[in-house]
């Protein structure tokens, strides 16, 4: 088992509008967390080691709805993220968890 944190980065540039995903090739194991500044973020508990595909998605806003005026990166969070990555059917995407601690610096390009 692992443990999960790094940094988002698409063109080379923090991305922190969104939610990470990482699901297991081959095992249905997966897990999600919320990007934060600086593209940061951090798996809540232990992933069994393993490749993972990564994918994005619009960020969680639990049980509050944006405002209707709204800010322009909630109407749009992922604007900036290539279209093949916000899905796990599309994403070409994978990361190795590996057994104990894993910092992994993710990288998203066209």
């Amino acid at each position: 088992m692992g443990t999960v944190s790094g940094v988002l980065k698409i063109n080379n540039k923090e991305f922190s509008s969104g939610e990470i995903h990482l699901t297991s090739v081959d095992q249905g194991a997966g897990a999600s967390a919320n990007l934060t500044t600086g593209g940061a973020f951090q798996i809540d508990g232990k992933l069994p080691v393993g490749d993972y595909k990564v994918y994005i998605t619009k960020p969680s806003l639990g049980d509050v709805p944006p405002s209707e005026d709204g800010n322009p990166e909630l109407r749009q969070p992922l604007k900036d993220v290539p279209k093949k990555y916000q899905s796990e059917a599309t994403t070409d995407k994978i990361v190795t968890v590996s057994e104990g601690s894993n910092t992994l610096d993710v990288e998203l390009t066209p």
